[in-house]
């Protein structure tokens, strides 16, 4: 009865580490795309908004103001 208590035991405490992180369940391909989705949606917007704001820029300031906002955003990209 003791070794049986034994083994349900240790399974117990494996199947609670489990349930704290299930980032140790399931493929590790669906676990990187999961964290990998929000990087890449964030990433989608700021260029959206790069679009739109040199869109706005071009043709509301002009060439001059486009330019100097080009080269500034290449300055703080990296």
């Amino acid at each position: 009865m003791t070794k049986n208590m034994d083994l349900h035991q240790k399974k117990r405490a494996q199947n609670e580490i489990h349930m704290e992180n299930p980032m140790l369940t399931g493929s590790a391909n669906r676990q990187i795309i999961r964290l990998a989705l929000p990087l890449l949606c964030g990433n989608i917007l700021q260029q959206g908004y790069g679009v739109v704001d040199s869109m706005m820029i071009g043709r509301f300031l002009g060439f001059d103001a486009f330019a100097a906002a080009g080269s500034r955003l290449v300055r703080t990209s990296y």
